[in-house]
C-alpha cells in the first residue's frame, strides 16, 4: 500500500511518500510509486464523498498517471466538506 499526499488540488496531483512500515512508523520505498514521484489522478473523483468511494465498497478503480489503482484509504481532509481542514489530504492506494 502506497501513501500519497495532495500537491495540487487544481491539477489533482499527488506525491508518493512511500509505504508505511508499522514496525518503525516510518515510510519505506514503494514499488508502485517510488517516494517523491508526482502522479496525477487522471480518472476518478476527488475530493471524496465518504467510505463508498473506497474500492472495498465500490469495486471501482482510480487511474493515477497510467496506472489503475484501488483506493484503500483516505483521511478526513480528503473529503468534500473537510478538504485541507485537518492537515494535508492523504490517500492510500494499491494495485
Amino acid at each position: 500500500m502506497t501513501t500519497l499526499t495532495l500537491k495540487s488540488l487544481e491539477n489533482k496531483e499527488f506525491e508518493s511518500i512511500g509505504c508505511m512500515n508499522r514496525t518503525t512508523d516510518e515510510y519505506d520505498e514503494s514499488t508502485l510509486f517510488p517516494k517523491g514521484t508526482i502522479v496525477k489522478l487522471t480518472d476518478g473523483k476527488f475530493p471524496f464523498t465518504d467510505y463508498k468511494d473506497l474500492y472495498e465498497h465500490s469495486g471501482s478503480y482510480y487511474k493515477m498517471g497510467n496506472t489503475n489503482v484501488k483506493l484503500v484509504g483516505f483521511c478526513i481532509s480528503s473529503t468534500e466538506n473537510n478538504l485541507e481542514q485537518y492537515g494535508p489530504p492523504t490517500i492510500v492506494v494499491t494495485e
